[in-house]
């Protein structure tokens, strides 16, 4: 591996391509140094500001591209999507649900989210008053995640504060015309929840049958994981903790190796500073794109985002 003997193999000479911002920049050097040291292959380095059909017809490995305003739709199409798909070009960019790196992977699969974890068989044991046999409720996955109300009502009205009410759930914002929440009026202390929660007054609040489920804004998703919670039955509720408030939600609950979800996009530094990885969520389809409504009440939606080609 890298050797000149290996290199002596290596026919094929890649061609990166490296934009003029730094996240190009370092992506390429690293892919460089992969294929030339471990790969054994000699790259060329060319350096583009060219238009997107320019980069595919030299058919170079560019690990951003990135469109120009207005005109990225229409170049977008000019130079056909598929040619960027088969070409392996670009990078891909999506928002999804992360657990932190430690958290084991079978609580981070959409499968494990259930309230009760139907892949075990049911256990017996004697009732506490001798009366005989019960059936057990097996062990919920979800115990592993903060119990609803772990997240001070304090904390998250500082949060709030701190970005702007765009960020905040209350039943007023819920309802305007820019959210569209007609139905879902259920934001309690700043949290949304599903009607599995049995939440829908601040005197039900905390749910003792929901777990803590962390997004960063009320309008970044438009209701996307709301429905995905509410529709796949899952026994979260939605706290909002804003683009400050989930740095130092992460920070302190890594500190204590606190298993918990939260939702974020990538590719983005947040994930290089705290590591983490992407839960596995239901497949896209476009049966479920077609569903989507903005009231999670309404919206059929019960899969993951679609991806976006950079």
């Amino acid at each position: 591996m890298g050797t000149a003997e290996v290199q002596g193999r290596r026919q094929l000479q890649p061609t990166l391509v490296q934009g003029a911002w730094t996240s190009s920049t370092v992506a390429t050097a690293m892919v460089r140094i992969l294929t030339q040291e471990l790969l054994g292959y000699e790259p060329a380095v060319i350096s583009s500001t060219d238009s997107l059909a320019a980069v595919l017809e030299c058919n170079g490995v560019d690990m951003e591209v990135w469109g120009t305003g207005r005109g990225e739709d229409a170049e977008l199409r000019a130079s056909n999507v598929t040619g960027i798909r088969t070409s392996y070009l670009g990078a891909v960019a999506r928002r999804g649900l992360y657990a932190p790196i430690y958290t084991p992977y079978t609580l981070a699969h959409f499968h494990a989210l259930l309230t009760v974890d139907e892949r075990k068989p049911p256990q017996q044991r004697y009732s506490d008053d001798g009366g005989g046999l019960l059936t057990q409720n097996i062990s919920k996955t979800t115990d592993y995640f903060p119990a609803d109300g772990t997240i001070t009502n304090a904390n998250i009205s500082r949060w709030c504060s701190d970005s702007g009410a765009q960020s905040c759930c209350t039943n007023e914002s819920a309802r305007d015309d820019a959210q569209g929440w007609n139905v879902s009026t259920h934001c309690v202390n700043g949290r949304w929840y599903p009607p599995q929660c049995g939440v829908d007054s601040v005197d039900a609040f905390p749910s003792a049958n929901c777990r803590e489920l962390y997004l960063p804004d009320v309008t970044w998703s438009d209701g996307w994981y709301e429905a995905l919670i509410a529709n796949r039955g899952w026994n979260f509720s939605a706290v909002y903790v804003g683009r400050a408030g989930m740095v130092e939600l992460l920070a302190a609950m890594i500190e204590q190796r606190q298993d918990f979800l939260y939702s974020w996009w990538e590719p983005e530094s947040l994930h290089l500073r705290y590591p983490s990885q992407r839960v596995v969520l239901p497949e896209h389809t476009r049966a479920c794109e077609q569903s989507y409504q903005p009231d999670p009440l309404l919206s059929g939606v019960d899969c993951g985002e679609k991806e976006l080609l950079l």
